[in-house]
């Protein structure tokens, strides 16, 4: 399955701002981002994961897969909390994680949308012989009213929801918008985009599905980037907050702690990107291989999506 180095871009894109929201929030206040980070993240998930499970042989293979993919920088991540701050901050970020961010710690906020990601990719494989565009445009329907209505609602994730049902819907509909022109693609992304960023209607966080959406139908069409970088995204969305939370312990404020952060995020990310998560992604090969004689293929249940060529969907 071939690489789509404009999702590379996105994610990386996406990391930064996270790195950078965190970093202003402190010194600005506040931070306008481009695109929302999480949602980005998820539904570009809800369109890559359902080909996952497909070239998987079964929910043990993919959940082997996925944890050679974030466990290693995970672990790693808390390793960096405990050096920076000790044992006790290690049982506070773990329930950051563990509880979706229900229970937050200082130390390393952002471990919250990995369990988001997780509860999304275990609902995905219980509901995969249901998995179809009515029930994935009921389920989109009827989470969207929840980011108002909903008394406990936190709208980042259920943003995030209702941006990997998003996912789901472009990789059903892959064989019908994969002709499509990206210019107006762009064009329809950039005017979503535009209006959260300017905020200029109280749709800012709930139009973010539907613009990162539209973002990943673009990048997709248009022509791919010609250059192939190591995955830091990753790295950075999960080493950079402990950081950040050290310099500002350490008194640093301002750009002078963005640009630490910076600095210091990218530097780990590479070193665990070589040293940590590349190396433990080659063990994928040991996973490989054709589905058995006698053992089912994971599907969708969905005829549509059996019935289209996967070419046209990369990882």
């Amino acid at each position: 399955m071939r690489r789509t180095p404009n999702f590379d871009l996105l994610r990386l894109f996406v990391a930064l701002e996270v790195l950078w929201g965190h970093c202003a929030n402190r010194f600005h206040g506040f931070a306008v981002f481009a695109l929302l980070p999480v949602p980005a993240f998820v539904c570009l998930s809800g369109y890559l994961i359902p080909a996952s499970f497909e070239a998987s042989r079964s929910y043990g293979h993919f959940a082997a897969k996925r944890a050679l993919r974030v466990m290693p920088a995970f672990l790693v991540s808390l390793i960096l909390v405990y050096a920076l701050f000790g044992t006790p901050a290690l049982w506070p970020t773990f329930l950051t994680y563990l509880t979706a961010g229900a229970i937050s710690a200082q130390y390393n906020g952002p471990l919250w949308s990995l369990m988001v990601e997780e509860i999304l990719y275990a609902f995905h494989a219980l509901t995969r012989r249901f998995f179809s565009i009515p029930v994935l445009g009921t389920l989109a329907v009827l989470t969207f009213p929840l980011m108002w209505w909903h008394p406990f609602a936190n709208l980042e994730h259920f943003a995030a929801v209702e941006s990997f049902f998003a996912g789901n819907l472009l990789y059903l509909t892959r064989n019908r918008w994969h002709t499509w022109k990206w210019q107006p693609l762009a064009a329809v992304a950039l005017g979503l985009v535009s209006v959260y960023v300017l905020q200029i209607t109280d749709l800012w966080i709930p139009a973010s599905p539907f613009a990162c959406a539209f973002v990943v139908m673009a990048l997709h069409q248009m022509p791919q980037a010609r250059i192939r970088i190591p995955d830091l995204s990753y790295g950075i969305y999960v080493y950079h907050y402990p950081v950040m939370t050290y310099c500002l312990a350490r008194g640093f404020s301002g750009y002078p702690m963005a640009f630490t952060v910076l600095g210091s995020a990218l530097t780990i990310s590479l070193a665990s990107w070589y040293l940590v998560e590349a190396p433990a992604l080659s063990l994928k090969s040991r996973f490989a291989g054709k589905v058995k004689p006698g053992q089912k293929e994971l599907s969708t249940g969905s005829p549509e999506s059996e019935s289209v060529s996967f070419s046209k969907v990369t990882s």
